[in-house]
């Protein structure tokens, strides 16, 4: 590395929250012809951007091409390692926006969308034929989206329901939409919440609406409004799944007082506090970091253990669990490892 890119370096390690230096950097880079030019122009521009917005998309995805051809250490030093970045600060007012909401975040933790990922129209006219009923138009971009998605919404415990069994139940009036199968096994693996019991519906007679209502139905027969619409509950599930399920590092953390643990670097998202079967749900997310926690525990998923480490860190080590090889063992067990040795949620 020259002389002079080492200043520059330099300038930007003692000053690391002066943008301008980072620019100024670029613009030496961009007249090299340096890709990195681009990487950091697109990065600093994406912080004004709303994360729905259609350029954010669009950078989101020249940002992950471009880190291929970037060196993971220049990347670190300068602080541009994260994959996810703050997100759900605030939520988006209308449908579309929602999607691009829910693609980029989903882009972030999982493999982009394929075309086999998402429901066709005949599917939906097919089972709207089948069961009598219109579908809310909500529920239908949901499934054009990425009903399909097996990686996304069919983890072990509650699943989404497939066009094909969508089944409505008039004795109860409501139309299920996530359904647990109470008789699998892997759910006490997985140490999976006692709300993560329930079932999650819409009423028969919100169907003519287009962003219905979600409720939820427990196991003993009790039930209750989740207060979102299902446009803002799916965005809510992407990050509850995300969060138990998606293949990254993953912990859990049991203990009393949770929020204690949650510090100013890890800001609550935009979701109401969602209370299920009496049990209150907040949701968090850091740069490369989402959590939930509850009353009584913790759940953290990361692209790194550096991005959980200020939650880690506080937490007695006996309080804490990671996922190896499809079980939780306690995390003191493996501490410390490097992350290219951890194995934690790898599934």
């Amino acid at each position: 590395m020259k002389a002079e890119e080492q200043e520059f370096l330099h300038e930007i390690e003692v000053a690391p929250h002066a943008i301008d230096r980072r620019l100024i950097y670029a613009d030496w880079l961009e007249e090299k012809g340096d890709p990195r030019a681009e990487f950091i122009q697109l990065w600093h521009e994406m912080r004004s951007l709303k994360p729905w917005s259609e350029k954010y998309s669009y950078y989101a995805s020249r940002l992950r091409s471009l880190r291929g051809g970037i060196d993971k250490r220049w990347l670190d030093r300068l602080g541009y390692d994260s994959r996810y970045q703050l997100m759900l600060g605030e939520l988006p007012s209308d449908r579309p926006s929602c999607w691009r909401l829910l693609t980029t975040f989903l882009e972030c933790w999982y493999q982009p969308l394929a075309d086999l990922d998402r429901v066709s129209q005949s599917v939906l006219k097919g089972t709207e034929w089948r069961i009598g009923q219109k579908l809310p138009a909500t529920l239908k971009e949901w499934y054009q989206h990425s009903g399909y998605a097996r990686n996304v919404w069919f983890r072990p415990g509650p699943v989404l329901i497939e066009p094909g069994e969508l089944l409505p139940d008039s004795r109860q009036n409501r139309l299920p939409i996530i359904e647990v199968n109470r008789s699998d096994h892997r759910l006490q693996q997985y140490h999976w919440p006692m709300h993560f019991g329930c079932s999650y519906a819409l009423r028969l007679s919100d169907l003519a609406m287009d962003d219905p209502p979600v409720y939820w139905f427990g196991n003993a027969g009790s039930s209750g409004p989740t207060g979102l619409s299902l446009s803002i509950f799916i965005l809510f599930w992407a990050v509850h799944t995300t969060v138990l399920c998606a293949p990254t590092h993953r912990w859990l953390v049991t203990t009393g007082r949770p929020g204690q643990y949650i510090g100013d670097d890890f800001p609550r998202a935009e979701f109401p506090e969602v209370s299920i079967e009496g049990t209150s749900v907040t949701i968090f997310e850091g740069a490369d970091v989402l959590g939930v926690f509850s009353h009584d525990s913790v759940r953290l998923c990361s692209h790194s253990t550096k991005a959980a480490s200020p939650v880690l860190e506080l937490v007695p080590p006996t309080d804490v669990w990671n996922r190896v090889d499809e079980q939780w063992v306690p995390h003191e067990e493996r501490h410390p490892w490097p992350d290219e040795d951890l194995q934690s949620a790898l599934l």
